[in-house]
This record gives C-alpha cells, structure tokens and sequence, in this order.
C-alpha cells in the first residue's frame, strides 16, 4: 500500500522532486492516488477504514477490485511547508 502522485486525474508531481507547485496543486485539496494491490494481502478488507493524517475513507469492495483508491487531502489548515503524510488501515471496532 502506498501514495502515488503522478496518476493522470489526480495533482500530479510532474517533474517528480517530491514538491508540489502551485502549477501542480491545482485546488485547496492535494487530490492523489492510494495503492492497494497488497493491502488484501496484509489482511485488509471491503468496510476498513483508511486514515491519512486524521481524514478518513471507509474502503469498499469496488475499491479493492480497482486496486486504489483517489483520496482528496484538504490542504486549508495546512500551513506553508513540509506535510509528511502518514497512513493507517483499521478495523473498525478493533483496536
């Protein structure tokens, strides 16, 4: 499982250097690409719920038939600089 940022339809990295400009951030959501070819793999399922920096995604059959999921992160109480994104699948109920 991992963030891809340079997919056709999602803000796209263009010149890959792990910065995006505001020629590449298109809106006040920094809009991207979640893999999940192997989140099935290390147990997850349709119903789990996908937590980046505390916005979460409950995760769908349809989802895992994809193999990803778009995922728009809401940049407006972000402040200027480095975001380190950080990522969780869980099981709701489970801890």
């Amino acid at each position: 499982m991992g963030i891809i940022f340079n997919l056709t339809g999602t803000d796209n990295d263009a010149n890959m250097d792990g910065t995006f400009n505001i020629a590449e951030l298109v809106d006040t959501n920094l809009d991207f690409t979640f893999d999940l070819t192997d989140a099935v793999t290390n147990g997850a399922t349709a119903g789990d719920v996908l937590t980046i920096n505390g916005q979460t995604l409950m995760l769908s059959a349809a989802d895992f038939t994809a193999g990803s999921v778009v995922f728009s992160f809401d940049l407006t109480t972000v402040t200027d600089g480095t975001l380190t994104l950080n990522y969780d699948v869980t099981t709701p109920g489970m801890t």
